[in-house]
């Protein structure tokens, strides 16, 4: 923003004789602000009224005021930006567009916010009370758009243009965070008001009429009914915040872990809760981006508060935001409730049930000191660069004789060590008005970057099975991935440092030429099952240098009792309307077996009865044997069933168990897509199903009559069609039904 910008976007001249002063040498290139949002720009949300467009805010709802910002941030030094002051970054609301602007009078106000992952990435945002979300005084009367509290916006990545792609139940209190997911390429809205959080399908298109949720299974999570119970269920009361037990804020997608994190608020200043902090949990997320029933587990319990002086702290900020950084580390925001200056920014290192915190002063928001040490001024945003460095939304960034609250960069490595937190960061103040003292205390949002960082290697169609541990009975798994070559040269060796893993170095011959892809199969032993693993992968090209460098989180399966062999997934066969056959091919990890006994479980007393509930079979241990058992249900297609699956010894002196689950296929005429076994006959993967396929697709025979499944079969309503070929293809490789 110039400086005439900034005149037409301030409240005062006084103010815009400020920004002139303070504005970037001539020599720099401040560079403009626009759609698409490019790797490295920023996206910010904050509450109306601001002082962004004339005439000034006085305390009332200003409906032209935006409320969502596009920065860019690449490279703040040459872009004019001097440490320790405010920069004037250019902004970006899609001004002149009418009902598209991103104001507070076509989308209210809007907390939460997330970019997908098209090629002209898509912002999404969610409706938000920022009254609920401050303290004492400071919040605004509450802003909703179109949508009401539950309004759900995509603001399209080439256009700007606004669609409101869902309405989540509510009467008043808002949205929480929102956050996308490759799997099934769905957002996870956090709702307030009922504690859940809901998996919202993206449409293509902008709909005719907004998704309202069904509660459906697995398209909504309850957190507080699947850690504490029914009897932690919502209290159904309108416009009210659910109880702190159930209540859920921020919320971040691991993609390596097939997990989605989320913060549990369970006090705040006003309402201490001296038992525990505030924490972090993870549920697992299916193919298609569902939620995995009883796979809810505590990741992280925030650190205690340390105040300059007195005693203990008996309570934690919420956590308002979650996001990993391209080191696979997690980092997350809290947010003052009930009070002011005691949330912080914080990280964290390890994997899935090994997170710990690094030091607490690491990431200093905001100069401001209060009860707390300077940095306590975290506002619910937080973000990271591809090199690392952090940016936060942050109250009191600045305060005296200007009034600073907005955006705060601080480099990579942290600042802890640094003078003051502002020291050596790049600052924005959101509404570019850095003379309204306090004014915008509360008013700040979330943020969000994309972050698409310099490629090295890809790493694909992983495959991570148990294998026989060694002598000493240390545990190993093997691991194969398809490994692609994106350094920009050929490259002779591919070194992974760590002594987990053998053979190390891998070493291609011939050479790995740029853009080329090679299967690779390690082995890894050491660590025990379902713990996360950092793998540095450092490829070296002709010449014996290092060429780049990348890390791989992987996750280790539970080898204990049993598994299914080669992780391919259990198949249903249909026999009839809401009966079904259960097929897999079982691995005996521990001991040879002799005896199955297969029983449902989490389901209605009567709804499932499983025949037989008893199959002898002798595996020996490290083989594998076919279990096959019939199932009879009352349950709606697309419910997700498990079975307890005990094993025992020959003798019956040992045994074990575990859970395999399924989802109830559709057995209705015309249902049940993607079955591999497309004549019915019980035999798969075979290559007379293929074969039948082809047959029936060409209008030949099936080699069962009147058995094999019709040619739809994706089942949807288009036939013949190469979809389904290419589906059918997939499925029969592994891959899960589209």
């Amino acid at each position: 923003m110039n400086c005439m910008e900034s005149w037409r976007n301030r409240s005062s001249f006084a103010a815009a004789m400020v920004a002139c002063a303070l504005a970037a040498p001539a020599f720099a290139q401040l560079l403009p602000a626009a759609l698409p949002v490019n790797p490295g720009e920023l996206v910010h949300t904050l509450e109306a009224p601001n002082d962004l467009v004339p005439p000034p805010s006085a305390g009332g709802a200003d409906l032209d005021d935006p409320v969502v910002l596009l920065f860019n941030v690449n490279n703040p030094a040459a872009q004019g930006a001097v440490l320790d002051t405010n920069w004037s970054a250019n902004r970006f609301w899609n001004a002149g567009a009418g009902v598209h602007e991103w104001t507070a009078r076509n989308l209210g106000n809007v907390f939460g916010v997330c970019l997908d992952r098209a090629n002209n990435p898509n912002i999404y945002v969610a409706n938000a009370n920022y009254v609920l979300l401050g303290y004492g005084g400071f919040g605004q009367t509450p802003l909703w758009g179109p949508g009401g509290p539950g309004g759900v916006y995509r603001l399209d990545g080439t256009t700007g243009n606004i669609c409101r792609i869902a309405d989540i139940p509510d009467a008043g209190v808002g949205q929480g965070d929102v956050v996308h997911g490759v799997r099934g390429n769905v957002l996870y809205v956090s709702n307030f008001e009922d504690g859940l959080i809901y998996r919202v399908p993206i449409p293509q298109a902008c709909p005719p009429a907004p998704y309202r949720p069904t509660g459906a299974p697995g398209t909504f999570w309850d957190h507080g009914v699947e850690l504490l119970g029914p009897g932690n269920a919502d209290d159904g009361q309108p416009n009210t915040f659910t109880s702190l037990r159930r209540r859920v804020w921020g919320m971040a997608v691991n993609e390596g872990e097939s997990k989605l994190y989320y913060g549990t608020w369970l006090e705040d200043s006003a309402n201490p809760n001296g038992g525990t902090n505030n924490q972090i949990w993870s549920v697992d997320l299916d193919a298609t981006g569902n939620f995995i029933t009883g796979t809810q587990q505590l990741q992280a319990t925030t650190p205690a508060l340390v105040p300059l002086f007195g005693g203990p702290v008996i309570y934690t900020a919420p956590i308002a935001d979650i996001t990993f950084g391209p080191n696979g580390n997690m980092y997350i925001a809290e947010r003052s409730i009930g009070s002011v200056h005691y949330s912080r920014a914080l990280e964290l290192s390890g994997g899935s049930g090994a997170w710990a915190f690094q030091p607490t002063p690491k990431w200093r928001l905001g100069r401001y000191q209060g009860s707390f040490p300077a940095g306590h001024n975290a506002a619910g945003g937080i973000g990271v660069d591809c090199d690392g460095n952090v940016w936060g939304s942050s109250d009191a960034i600045i305060l005296g004789n200007i009034g600073l609250y907005g955006l705060h960069r601080i480099n990579n490595g942290g600042n802890a060590a640094d003078l003051t937190p502002t020291t050596n960061g790049y600052l924005i103040d959101s509404d570019d008005n850095v003379l309204n003292g306090g004014g915008d205390k509360t008013t700040l949002g979330s943020l969000a970057i994309r972050r698409e960082c310099a490629d090295c290697g890809r790493i694909a169609e992983e495959n991570i099975i148990c294998k026989p541990p060694q002598p000493d009975g240390t545990p190993c798994y093997t691991y194969t991935f398809a490994f692609t070559n994106l350094s920009g040269q050929p490259v002779n060796q591919l070194n992974i440092a760590s002594p987990l893993v053998s053979p190390n170095p891998v070493i291609f011959n011939p050479p790995l030429a740029n853009n080329a892809t090679q299967f690779i199969t390690l082995t890894i032993c050491g660590p025990a099952g379902g713990t996360s693993i950092d793998l540095p992968f450092i490829l070296f090209n002709q010449q014996g240098q290092v060429c780049c460098n990348f890390r791989k989180r992987v996750t280790l399966p539970d080898c204990d009792c049993f598994v299914l062999e080669g992780n391919l997934p259990p198949q249903t066969t249909c026999i009839a309307p809401g009966q079904f056959s259960v097929q897999f091919f079982l691995q005996p990890t521990d001991y040879a077996i002799g005896h199955i006994f297969i029983s449902p479980t989490g389901v209605p007393a009567g709804s499932t009865t499983v025949t037989p509930g008893y199959i002898p079979l002798a595996i020996p241990q490290w083989g594998a044997g076919n279990v096959n058992f019939n199932v009879n249900t009352t349950l709606p297609p697309g419910t997700r069933i498990c079975f307890t699956i005990v094993v025992h010894k020959p003798d019956f002196s040992e045994c074990c168990s575990k859970d395999v689950c399924i989802t109830v296929p559709d057995c209705r005429p015309g249902g049940n897509p993607c079955n591999i076994d497309f004549n019915n006959n019980g035999v798969f993967p075979e290559d007379q199903d293929v074969t039948d396929f082809f047959n029936v697709l060409a209008g030949g025979p099936c080699s069962t009559p009147n058995v094999c499944d019709d040619i739809d079969f994706n089942n949807n309503g288009v036939f013949p069609e190469d979809q389904d070929i290419i589906d059918y293809l997939n499925v029969l490789a592994g891959a899960p039904c589209p």
